[in-house]
């Protein structure tokens, strides 16, 4: 799938077509989420920094430029998180390396957030 594609399924979805972000996330997730993992090494930590990255994409679709790469702001805002989390522990003193607890680094399925249907129920705020 190419970025024309991606931004095709990015229209799609601010139409309303709830499947086109299904799709997209099924595309990105099993590269998204290895990238996290390798980052935080805790799968429910990389689990909640893929489900908040999909909430930014939900919430800032729709001011996103179809002339920049779709795949590299995921990856981007991927990165950002995860390194916002690794901040964080380093703050309260704990290693990530302490943290490690999966050496499979593949997106279980239940790591794919129904993020449409929770920003519905909580107003279009993440968490």
């Amino acid at each position: 799938m190419s970025n024309k594609q991606d931004w095709q399924l990015i229209a799609g979805y601010l139409n309303g077509r709830d499947r086109a972000f299904e799709d997209l996330l099924s595309k990105y997730k099993n590269m998204i989420y290895p990238f996290i993992m390798t980052r935080v090494r805790n799968t429910q930590v990389a689990n909640d920094v893929f489900q908040e990255s999909c909430f930014r994409l939900l919430r800032d679709a729709h001011g996103l430029k179809p002339s920049g790469s779709l795949k590299g702001w995921l990856f981007t805002t991927a990165n950002n998180l995860s390194i916002d989390h690794l901040r964080k522990k380093k703050r309260e003193g704990i290693s990530a390396s302490s943290t490690d607890d999966s050496p499979a680094y593949r997106a279980p399925e239940s790591s794919m957030p129904d993020v449409r249907r929770y920003l519905i129920c909580h107003g279009g705020q993440s968490p």
